[in-house]
Formats: structure tokens, sequence, C-alpha cells
């Protein structure tokens, strides 16, 4: 059925995007009807109900508002408008009833809903460690505190407490925490960067970080404010090292509490300071006695006990939290030492723990542990010690080390691993630099490259699952493919980093590799540019000739999209020349020859272009690669077009509509519009109407909405063009409607211009006036040039027929605008030029 092996369930969708997806299959395994035909079984329905009930009111529906439901970037959903197409899908009544309160659930959930952080945010902390309620009190207090104090002294604990108790206050969701940590010691992390990364965890834009980072402070102040908006949030910064990364603070409003952690004792203004000290004897020995299992008596009490440790005193509990320093870190990994020997008492280890005077901080306390472990848990966190990045995977916990079974939960229950969430683990940077100096002094250089070759082999089976993974799904390790990428991104650098100085070579060009159609699926260009940048020197080391030439096309697809055109053209042309030594056909020259076109198409350097892509298309026919042939061709057209080869334009787009496999119906559809645009051009209006009616039907049945409004309107001015003026206008009204059902304001612009077109072919002036200057109103909010230029030429034209004399000077305006900007619309504005003053052919 499709693809669809059964029915899809309601209850298995997490958000609102999932569902819709849900309800895309449904629609499969109901048979798949078009969107037509379910709109016209509502409109029947409609209809049948309202004869039933003597009423006329009944309200007919169109295909473009029933595709609009299965469009998965829908905000809300028309309850209502479901039910029916859930009946108009023949679904059972019961069946539908589940649908709909699903739906509503998910919608209710929707409303308040902050995206999540990009990077690690740590779970709610154990109940017993919480014991700085004073401290959690005052921090939750005021707009602005700092927490500072030594490591492994509790300030994130209580900066977190502190959060959740204002947003508790609030009546918000735990979701409006924003938490960004700073990596240890890493005083170059300025104020841009943490406010890059706050305003990307805020919008779950997919913004290049450095991008952002080109901004201002205050712009990029003003723009968090802005995401932010009316919802209660929190923002949390942990670990910071000077004044200098947090001044930008002053600048957001009070209404936006910011709690800071340092272990410095920093002293920024407007801040109020509170600093942790280790606790007392008292306070040690209480939060000792809460995290030691069978602490307490049946009836209560706590003076002393006999649980499975044995007769404990209050002497015997203080002497050990003595031993702690006073740090909750260090009483956590005692307490986890006296949980772990079921045959020990108390006693026992205060015993034990005397021989060992020096045992005042948290390595001493470790070291105890580490000792008691198993050798596969020792090499385990040995392992995740060792690794780069802040937070662990939990599925990469078993890839690290296949041996371990249950030995993360003993790392966990020795508060050794913390829960980020429910799909990673972090380590205090304490536990994690004890484990890194464990780790090279017992752990095999041999055993250590294994588990790091694993790992990468893990993310680079990720990285090619969702580069080419619906957005919505399916779920990778427990996320969706936006959500995989945003909680891994600064975790895929920090691994790509440090590939190279344990020459790891080989899997630093696979990561490279697999990144590339990932990061620039989900736009972060200057991330993943980093880290091809690694893996082709990487290759360049290996004497890997064609596959350093791969990752110089990947680098030059992400310059230019960047907007680095001139980088991009070196890249090819460095690629181009690691091949020149092997003249044989391969798919990497054949997609170097295409993006050198592409490169030069956008540099208006044509020859060059046309030259590229022709060899591309030759190429990739000689590897055997139809694909690449398309995409070639479909190129080839758009240079031809801009050169005003029109016949060989439209030459090149009918051989790459050939090659398009039935299945790519979007494709298909998309050059069809680029067909009949041309056509209209070349004014042979009956191919333009051919291929523009089929480009409007093939959007419409895949719920390719905007490109079947802009299909619609070119066919209205085709129609137009043709004398056929009640077909233009019937179908210049369906593109409004649909641009209206979407709420689409960019297809309201383009449509608003090609209405203009239509109204002027047919001589109603006023109209197309209007219609030009609405047009031109929204292009200057949406900053949509084109169509702008567009309009402001058809107002022009519209003057050249009523003879008006300041037209010929905005049309000799709009000349220059498109011989700057390189643009094909050169040859029609001349053309009205001459024709109004043949003179001006001398130009």
């Amino acid at each position: 059925m499709g693809g669809v092996d059964a029915a899809p369930l309601p209850g298995e969708a997490r958000s609102l995007p999932e569902f819709v997806a849900a309800l895309r299959q449904l629609k499969v395994w109901q048979g798949d009807p078009s969107v037509r035909e379910l709109a016209r079984r509502i409109t029947s329905r409609r209809r049948d109900r309202a004869r039933r009930a003597g009423t006329h009111g009944w309200q007919t529906i169109g295909p473009s508002t029933v595709g609009n439901c299965f469009n998965v970037r829908r905000r809300r959903l028309d309850l209502d408008l479901l039910g029916e197409l859930l009946s108009a899908l023949d679904l059972d009544p019961a069946e539908a009833v589940q649908w709909t309160t699903r739906a509503r659930q998910l919608q209710a959930a929707a409303a308040d809903r902050l995206e999540a952080l990009p990077q690690a945010r740590p779970a709610s902390p154990r109940p017993g460690l919480l014991i700085r309620t004073d401290a959690v009190g005052t921090v939750a207090a005021s707009a602005r505190a700092i927490v500072t104090g030594l490591p492994g002294v509790g300030k994130t604990t209580v900066a977190l407490a502190a959060g959740r108790q204002i947003l508790e206050a609030r009546h918000a969701p735990p979701v409006s925490l924003l938490y960004m940590a700073v990596p240890d010691e890493a005083d170059s992390i300025g104020a841009t960067t943490m406010l890059a990364e706050l305003l990307r965890s805020s919008t779950g834009e997919p913004s290049s970080t450095g991008t952002l980072r080109r901004r201002t402070v205050r712009d990029l102040v003003e723009m968090l404010v802005n995401a932010l908006g009316e919802r209660p949030a929190v923002l949390v910064l942990d670990n910071v090292t000077g004044t200098d990364q947090i001044r930008w603070v002053s600048q957001l409003p009070t209404t936006i509490p910011v709690i800071v952690t340092s272990r410095r004792r920093l002293r920024p203004a407007g801040f109020e300071a509170i600093h942790l000290e280790p606790l007392d004897g008292h306070a040690s020995t209480a939060l000792l006695q809460a995290l030691v299992e069978d602490s307490h008596q049946p009836d209560g009490s706590t003076d002393s006990c006999s649980g499975r440790h044995g007769q404990r005193t209050t002497s015997d509990l203080a002497e050990l939290a003595v031993l702690s320093g006073g740090l909750p870190l260090t009483l956590a990994a005692i307490a986890a030492a006296v949980n772990d020997r079921a045959n020990w008492t108390v006693t026992d280890h205060v015993e034990r723990l005397r021989s060992v005077p020096t045992l005042l901080g948290v390595e001493d306390a470790l070291s105890e542990s580490y000792r008691r472990w198993p050798e596969v848990t020792r090499d385990l966190f040995g392992v995740i010690a060792d690794w780069p990045a802040a937070t662990v995977p939990t599925a990469l916990t078993e890839v690290l080390d296949p041996r371990s079974t249950g030995d993360t939960e003993v790392l966990v229950a020795e508060s050794i691993l913390q829960p980020v969430d429910e799909t990673s683990w972090a380590m205090h940077d304490l536990v994690a630099a004890f484990g890194r100096r464990r780790a090279v002094e017992d752990l095999p250089v041999s055993r250590r490259s294994e588990a790091w070759e694993r790992a990468v082999a893990w993310y680079v089976q990720r990285l090619q699952a969702i580069a080419v993974a619906p957005t919505d799904g399916p779920h990778v390790d427990g996320r969706s493919p936006v959500e995989w990428w945003r909680a891994e991104r600064t975790n895929m650098v920090s691994v790509a980093d440090a590939l190279a100085p344990r020459g790891m070579h080989h899997a630093l060009v696979d990561f490279g590799e697999a990144a590339v159609s990932a990061g620039e699926r989900f736009g972060d260009y200057d991330l993943v540019l980093r880290v091809t940048t690694a893996a082709g020197r990487s290759a360049r080391a290996l004497g890997h000739t064609e596959r350093e030439a791969g990752l110089c096309c990947g680098q030059a697809q992400l310059h230019r999209r960047l907007g680095h055109v001139t980088q991009a053209r070196r890249d090819v042309r460095r690629g181009l020349r690691l091949l020149e030594e092997d003249p044989s056909d391969t798919p990497t020259r054949a997609r170097l020859q295409l993006f050198a076109g592409v490169v030069e198409f956008t540099s208006q350097r044509y020859s060059a272009a046309r030259r590229h892509l022709t060899a591309a298309q030759r190429t990739f026919e000689a590897v055997g690669d139809k694909a690449g042939r398309m995409r070639s061709l479909a190129n080839l057209g758009i240079v031809e077009k801009e050169t005003g080869n029109l016949a060989a334009a439209a030459h090149a787009y009918r051989r790459a509509i050939a090659l398009i496999d039935d299945d790519d119906a979007i494709s298909r559809a998309r050059l069809l519009g680029n067909l009949g645009e041309l056509e209209i051009e070349r004014l042979d209006l009956d191919a333009a109407v051919d291929a523009l009616s089929s480009s409007a039907a093939l959007n419409e049945d895949h719920g390719a909405l905007h490109d079947q409004g802009v299909a619609l309107a070119g066919l209205a001015w085709a129609h137009a063009l043709r004398d056929d003026h009640t077909a233009a206008i019937e179908t210049l009204r369906a593109a409004y409607t649909l641009a209206e059902d979407i709420g689409d304001d960019l297809l309201t612009s383009t449509i608003e211009c090609r209405g203009g077109d239509v109204q002027r072919v047919i001589g109603n002036h006023v109209a197309a006036k209007e219609a030009y200057e609405r047009a031109i109103h929204q292009c200057q909010q949406l900053d949509a040039d084109y169509t702008r230029y567009r309009a402001r030429e058809g107002l022009a034209m519209l003057g050249l027929e009523a003879s008006d004399p300041l037209a010929r000077t905005a049309l000799l305006d709009l000349l220059d605008t498109y011989q700057r900007l390189g643009l094909s619309d050169v040859d029609r504005v001349r053309r009205a030029l001459i024709q109004d003053h043949p003179a001006m052919e001398r130009m």
C-alpha cells in the first residue's frame, strides 16, 4: 500500500508534525485518494447534511484546503475539518474519535512549547543532592544572580533548581529553561557566540551559528528578546569565565531572569552574588545520610538505624562526611562506595577510609570507587571520559564498549554519569578529567582507538540516515532528524577536532563526507565547513585524491550557501585540478563539473557555466547516473534561458523531464513549471498551458501548495495571452484562494504581480495598477526583490501604454538594474523600449 505496511496509530505521534505525517500515511493506507477526490467527498457530504436538515448554508471546499491538512509545517489544525477529512477517508467513527482526540491533545501541548536546546540541558537533580534551599530561594528571588564556588560544590544544582522554581511560580513548562554550559576554561567564548547559541535554542531555526555571530551584540540581544516574545523563560549560563561574556545581559528586560555560575569570584554589575562555601559538618552529614541507602528507620528517626549496613551512628556518618571535604560531588562518590558493598557496614567504611588521610577531594573519592569496579566498568568509564564531546548519546555507550551490559547503570547509580534527558548522558568536568587520566594510564591505546572507530561509524550511519529522511521522521535514537541534529551538532565538531591528532584520518574522511549533506540540509554551513576542512587535510595525508576532490565539492556547496561565491569557485577548481592526473570519468568528476557550472552561473559567467554543465551531462551519462544527467540538463536550461537562447533552453528542459523517474513527481512538477514560463516567453502558449496545467496538478496531488500557486499564476497569464479571458480570471481566483488558505505572503505577492499582468493583457488597467501596487508593498515587507522589480516593470508598461513620459524613465532604471544583476529580463525591457521609441535600438 504505497510503502505503508500497517495502519498508522495516532497515539504514536508526539508532536503536530508527527501527527500530520501519520495522517499522510493514513491517506495512503486508505487507498491514497487524491486531494481533489477528498474535497469532492467532503463537499458532497456537506450538501447531503444540509438537505437533510432543510438548510442551504453548506459550503464547498477546494482541493488546496484539503491538501493543506497534509502540510507538516502547520502549527494548528482545524479539528472540525479534520473530522470531515477522516470521514472522507472512510475511517471507522470510533477510530476517527481517536485521531481527533490525539490532535486536540497535541495542539494544546504545542500552544506554549519552546524549542529544546541544541546543547545539553541537565535533568532535575537527585532530591538528596539539593540541600541548599536558602541559596536556591535567594537566587530565585533575584532577576540577575551569579553563583560562585569551588568545582563540585553544587553551583549548577542550585542554579537549575532556582530556574525551575521561577518557572513553577509562573506556571511555565520546564522546557522554557534555556541552559548553556561554557566549556571548561573557555575564555575565548565571547558574547556573540553565547548569544548565537541561545538564539538557535530559542527559535529552533537552522541558521548557521557563524552567520549569527557576524551580527552585533545589540542585534542578537534584540533577536533573542523577539524570539522569546511574551513566553516566560529563564536563562542559565553555566561555568562562565569572565564578565565580558555576560555584559550583554544588562540589555535584556528584567522580566527574563538570568542565572550565572562561575568558579571564579566574579562580581558583574547588576548581579546579586551568592558564593557557595563547602558544606559544614552538619550539612555534609545530613546529605550523606540522605544519599546512603536505608538510612532512615521505619519510624522516621535518624539518630541511628539498622539497615543492611548494620548499626550507624551519627559519629560514623559525620566522620565520613568530614572525609568528603564538604563537596556534594565527593559525598555522592563516598555514598556510592557505601551503597555498593552489601556486606559492609558504615563502620567498615570509616575504618577503611581512615587509612587514606588525604581523602579530602573528588579525585580521592573517585579513586576509591574506581578500585571497586570490575575491569569492564573501568574500561567503559575511561572510554566515555575520553570522549571529547559535552554529552554522550545513550545509544553510543553500548557502541563504545560492546562488552558492557549493565555497566552504564553502575556509573549512573554512582553519580558518575548524569542523565541529561532520555537520550544522552553527561559527566561533571572534574569526573571526566579524572577518567581521562585513568584512561591514559590503564586503557590500552588499541582499545581506545577501536572504541573511537566504532563511535565514528555510529555517527556516519546516522548522518547518512538523517540526510535523506523526512524532516518529521523516522526517528533516530528516539528523536526526529531535526532534533537529532540539534542535539549532536556541537558534539560532532568536538569529535572531528579530536580525530586528526589521534591519527584517525580514515575515520575523519568518512565523517566529513557524511556530514556534508546533513549539514547543508539543516543549514549548519559554518559548522560542517569546519569538519570538511579537517577531513580534506586527512584525505590529503592519506593520498586519497578522489575523496579529497569530493570534499572540495562539498565545501564549494557550503561556501555558495553562505554567499562566498569566489571561495566556492576556488574550491571547485582545486577539486578539478586534483583529478587532472587521472582523466577517467568518475562520479566525483561529474559532481565537480556540475557544481562548477552552478557557481559560474551564479557569477554570471555564462559561457563557462555552459561548458561545465555540458561536460557534466556527458560525464554523468558515462557513469550511468540518470539523476545527475537530469540535474545538469535542468541547470543548462536555466543558463540558456538567461542568455536568451530560448529554443535551446526548452530543449534542455524537455530532455531533463524525460530523465525524471516516475516516482519523483515534485522534480517533474518544478521542471514543467520552468518549461511553462519559458514557453510563455517563446509565445508558444498552447505548450505553456499544457506544461503549467500539468505542474499545478502534480503539485496539488503531492501537497506542494506554494509551487501549485506559482504554477496557477503562470497558467492564468498564459490563458490571458491566449485571449481566453474567462479561464484566466478563474485560474487567477483559484491561485488567490490557495494563497489565502495556506497564509503564504510570498506566494500572495507573486500572484498579485501575475494578476497585474493578467489584468493588463485583458485591458483592466485600473485593476492591474492596484494589483502591481499591492505586490510592490508586500515585496518591500518580505525583501522579495525580483518580484518587486517585475511589479515595477508592469506599472511602467502600463505607463507606456498610457503615453506617460515617466514610464520610459522607470524602464530605463529597471534596465540598469537588470543589467547589473545579469538577468535575462534585460531583453524584454529593451524590446518594450524599442517598440515605444525605435531610436533606442541604437543604445
